[in-house]
């Protein structure tokens, strides 16, 4: 019955859902430091690879795999709320979420280690949620891939495609 519905129930199974065309930043700090991606957008390309160049740190990424690295954080989903307290617990990582032509971030959720299989994701308007640590790890995971290809990309001057989800394999070619 209706009256026994929670809120759980009802909500969007996606922690978050962000336009990627409204972008213009899209932040991700981890343990191992902060990656502030400036997303340019051109409207006038239907091609999903030329209208949108993306920068960081004087480096150009693959506008490909920057959608896909967005995606996988997207696709985290929210497991239950949240009824524990994340004091004392680690942050692994904190993202926020620019739209164009704005400075302040339209969206930031800090992640902090609950359990091996257990995160907890707190949303700037303060709601918070459990969500699967392998699906954080898993979109960490990506975002280190995305960095890795840049750095063999530019240390051998050279384009490549190469499927791993190894980086030790990646940083051995």
């Amino acid at each position: 019955p209706f009256a026994e519905l929670q809120y759980d129930d009802f909500a969007d199974e996606l922690l978050f859902l962000e336009d990627i065309a409204e972008m213009g930043s899209f932040k991700l700090t981890t343990e191992t430091g902060e990656t502030d991606f400036a997303l340019t957008h051109h409207p006038e390309e239907t091609d999903n690879a030329k209208n949108l160049t993306v920068t960081a740190g004087g480096k150009t990424y693959d506008t490909t795999d920057f959608r896909y690295v967005v995606r996988n954080f997207m696709e985290i989903k929210r497991y239950s709320a949240l009824t524990k307290s994340t004091d004392g617990q680690p942050l692994k990582l904190t993202l926020a979420i620019t739209r164009s032509g704005e400075k302040k971030p339209v969206l930031t959720i800090k992640f902090y280690e609950m359990s091996s299989n257990l995160y907890a994701a707190v949303l700037d308007n303060g709601e918070k949620y459990q969500v699967k640590a392998s699906e954080v790890k898993n979109a960490i995971t990506q975002y280190e891939i995305l960095n890795e290809f840049l750095r063999v990309k530019q240390e051998k001057q050279t384009a490549m495609v190469f499927i791993s989800h190894d980086l030790n394999a990646i940083s051995r070619v």
